[in-house]
């Protein structure tokens, strides 16, 4: 929940870093919308997935954990993943461009992989 909400808020405030770098090069009320809505479209690929992740954590550590919770974070953090990889991997990425990615969608993963291991060997210790 800690990690997903340091996304969130990490995530706000590139935001509005970029939303402030395009604003302070053409100032009028035009391109400040253009601006605006660029930033906010872009980082809604961040925030909405940070938002989501730290809700079902939360959801989660006070109501217990679901399966679908795990699964959901999976499906939400997978492309993040992926894009570190491919940052990682390429020469045209700077490298720290991954560490974000990495150090939110990773331990998120993590966190869903091993509640999702520990939920099934619990209902298999159940059944016998």
């Amino acid at each position: 929940m800690v990690i997903s909400g340091i996304g969130l808020v990490g995530s706000i405030g590139a935001t509005l870093w970029f939303f402030a770098g395009f604003f302070e090069t053409d100032p009028g009320f035009s391109p400040a919308t253009a601006a605006f809505l660029l930033s906010i479209g872009l980082g809604a690929f961040a925030i909405i997935p940070c938002a989501v992740i730290m809700r079902l954590s939360h959801t989660a550590w006070k109501q217990g954990f679901q399966p679908h919770q795990g699964v959901w974070t999976l499906v939400l953090c997978l492309p993040w993943l992926i894009f570190a990889g491919v940052a990682l991997s390429s020469d045209w990425l700077p490298l720290w461009l991954s560490l974000g990615p990495i150090l939110i969608a990773g331990p998120c993963s993590l966190w869903s992989i091993g509640s999702l291991f520990v939920q099934r060997s619990a209902f298999k210790n159940q059944r016998s």
